[in-house]
């Protein structure tokens, strides 16, 4: 009996053995599951993208590496030294993605935006950068691309570009566009320069320190999520860009833009203003010298001579003169003086006196005269060498005398 009771003792010991064992095994497994459950999760919160939009941008990047659309993305397969940021743009129901690059030294931007959980983009073929601006003739505030093409500057608003994309019969799309070459510019009372460009007259610039994120096509996940996110920070940031301070200072630029208009526009004014009168005065002379050459005519014709128009003509034929009675022909300047009505004492006649100063080639000068026949309209070449009027209004003669013509 003894024997039979410390058999069943023995074996109410190693069911006890075994239970533990089991017991001990059952709850390490729970620890352990626990454990490597609670790993995971706070890997997940690591790795999670910080919003939904944020998120669609990331498995788009990631799918272009991953299926090959670097083309239909815009992207060049060595892309390494791209930068990331992302745009609040009005009415625009999702944050919308810029990648910068360079291509030769010149920077050039594609646009991507979200459209029914997809995203799609804006290819710029040529050099394409994009900022924040206030625009001055619309009177708000947008992101605005500035494309150079055809040696100008062409900018478009990000919301229309985006919103003609959206909806197939939007085409309302401006596009400013600005040559380097278009600036008004006067000078003031002290000779200082004056001057507004046409972009100066549309946008003020609105300067942030909103950092781009650098991205490059082959990083890896880790990096692309850590990049998104880095990017979903600093687009929240740049929602409070348009802070009262940044409004005032538009306020002040855009009162001393009028000023520099209104002050440009005065001069221009005073500067038309003087140049009629200069006209009017010229135009009076005119008139006054015509008069004149009219009674002078009528004096002539009574005594059968010509007028001193008349006789300016007679010199510009002969020596090919233009309006100012001068000429560079065959290696030399010539220029003549007219000084009216004299008498040559040769005959007694009388004649219209000239006298013309000679530049040679070889920066030598000579002075000569000569005299037209009031009458007969024949040029005679005198000897009296003079620069001013001849005294008296005699012209003395000489034996060197002689017709030219």
């Amino acid at each position: 009996m003894k024997r039979r009771k410390n058999n069943g003792n023995n074996k109410k010991k190693i069911i006890v053995i075994v239970g533990s064992v089991i017991l001990i095994l059952v709850v390490g497994i729970i620890v352990t599951l626990l454990l490597s459950n609670k790993k995971e999760v706070k890997t997940k919160k690591v790795d999670k993208i910080k919003s939904s939009w944020g998120n669609i941008y990331y498995t788009y990047l990631k799918d272009i590496k991953k299926n090959d659309k670097y083309d239909k993305a815009g992207l060049s397969k060595d892309l390494d030294d791209g930068e990331v940021r992302f745009y609040d743009i009005d009415n625009i129901d999702d944050p919308v993605m810029g990648i910068e690059y360079e291509v030769e030294d010149k920077d050039y931007l594609n646009i991507y935006y979200i459209n029914n959980k997809k995203v799609d983009v804006i290819i710029y073929k040529e050099p394409t950068d994009i900022d924040y601006y206030y625009n001055i003739q619309e009177d708000k505030y947008d992101y605005y691309t500035n494309t150079i093409k055809d040696d100008a500057n062409n900018y478009i608003s990000v919301k229309d570009q985006i919103n003609s994309k959206l909806d197939s019969n939007s085409d309302d799309v401006k596009v400013y566009t600005f040559k380097d070459s278009e600036v008004d510019s006067v000078k003031d009372s002290d000779g200082k320069d004056i001057s507004l460009t046409k972009f100066d007259e549309t946008f003020i610039k609105i300067d942030d320190d909103i950092k781009k994120i650098d991205f490059n096509i082959s990083m890896s996940d880790k990096k692309l999520k850590n990049m998104i996110n880095s990017s979903i920070d600093n687009y929240n940031k740049s929602r409070e860009i348009l802070t009262d301070e940044v409004k005032e200072s538009v306020d002040k630029k855009k009162e001393e833009i009028k000023n520099t208009r209104t002050n440009i526009d005065n001069i221009k004014k005073k500067k038309k203003e003087e140049e009629e009168r200069i006209a009017r005065e010229k135009a009076l002379a005119e008139k006054a010298l015509k008069e004149k050459e009219i009674q002078e005519q009528k004096k002539n014709d009574s005594n059968g001579l010509l007028t001193q128009a008349q006789a300016d003509d007679i010199v510009k034929k002969k020596y090919n003169l233009d309006s100012k009675m001068s000429s560079q022909e065959n290696g030399y300047v010539t220029s003549f003086a007219s000084y009216g009505l004299v008498t040559y004492q040769g005959d007694n006649q009388k004649y219209y006196y000239y006298s013309s100063f000679n530049i040679l080639e070889d920066h030598s000068s000579y002075n000569g005269s000569f005299i037209v026949n009031a009458k007969t309209g024949k040029i005679k070449y005198v000897a009296y060498i003079s620069r001013t009027a001849p005294d008296n209004g005699v012209v003395p003669s000489s034996s060197g005398d002689q017709d030219i013509n």
